[in-house]
């Protein structure tokens, strides 16, 4: 598994060198590239590519030049839910109800449903 992991890190450190940083704000970012990389590892069972996505990301925010309170603030725990939300995402599982929306005629900014 840490050949799988090294792997993972090293695709992913590449493709950071040429296209972004990782930040505060991009980390997840971070996570979904390092999805990509797994999801083209063949034979590993979804709960061995979440633990190859997590150790992997955990890995790349240890080793990036973010400054240690960053590092501190980054919730990297959130890492496997996110794997789990986004595959159940690409999969059509999960189902967003829309809503239309109107901004109350008094200015205040509150929003509404229409017609209630």
């Amino acid at each position: 598994m840490n050949n799988i992991i090294t792997h993972v890190y090293d695709t992913a450190r590449a493709e950071l060198a040429t296209s972004f940083a990782i930040t505060p704000s991009n980390w997840l970012q971070i996570a979904v590239l390092c999805m990509q990389i797994v999801e083209q590892i063949p034979h590993l069972s979804g709960t061995d590519k979440r633990a190859v996505v997590s150790a992997a990301v955990i890995k790349l925010v240890e080793d990036s030049e973010l400054s240690a309170s960053d590092k501190a603030s980054l919730n990297v725990s959130v890492v496997p839910h996110l794997c789990d939300i986004i595959i159940a995402a690409h999969k059509g599982l999960i189902f967003f109800e829309e809503h239309k929306e109107e901004i109350a005629a008094c200015c205040v900014g509150i929003k509404r449903r229409k017609n209630e």
